[in-house]
């Protein structure tokens, strides 16, 4: 079994990734071995699979999410209340992911190290930004920002598939003549 972990190292710094065991109380065996102190540990079977494909349907709700989330922040709202109100709101896939970085939230992770526990919803670079602006104290920023990077993203991909349905529809006109 695949298990995703944090994790304090000796020196205070606090550490994130996977390890393979049998079970539970192996991984963490195995972590402590390396002298790390183990603050969360999760089998990643735990977390629904299925959450995830669910949500890479709807390519423009990670955009929606990081807008109105920042919105929130940069009203002055914690995280967790922020949380709620969007799980409250929303009526789509990411119901599943607010709930999971909420209860995340709520046992005592920061932001970037709930959703680098989120199962690969969100990106390396993504996780980073929020570190960071958390470090500041500015997540809210960081937030508005990875909006607006999606939003970008999105367009790219909209102006990628239209400019490749006229070369298909030549082709195939061409094929069948």
């Amino acid at each position: 079994m695949r298990f995703r972990y944090l994790a304090t190292q000796p020196d205070g710094q606090r550490i994130h990734g996977e390890v393979t065991a049998e079970n539970k109380d192996s991984a963490l065996e195995k972590l402590e071995l390396q002298g790390l102190h183990v603050d969360f540990i999760q089998s990643l079977a735990t977390h629904a699979t299925s959450t995830k494909h669910k949500l890479r349907k709807n390519s423009h709700w990670k955009s929606d999410f990081f807008e109105q989330f920042s919105t929130l922040l940069s009203s002055g709202l914690p995280i967790d209340q922020s949380l709620t109100i969007l799980y409250n709101s929303s009526i789509d896939d990411s119901r599943e992911t607010i709930k999971f970085l909420r209860n995340k939230i709520h046992t005592g992770l920061s932001l970037s190290q709930a959703m680098a526990c989120a199962d690969g919803i969100f990106s390396e670079t993504e996780i980073k930004t929020v570190r960071a602006a958390e470090t500041i104290g500015h997540p809210g920023i960081a937030l508005q920002e990875l909006a607006k990077l999606e939003k970008q993203m999105e367009g790219i991909k909209k102006k990628f598939k239209a400019a490749l349905i006229y070369p298909s529809i030549v082709l195939t006109v061409d094929l069948l003549v």
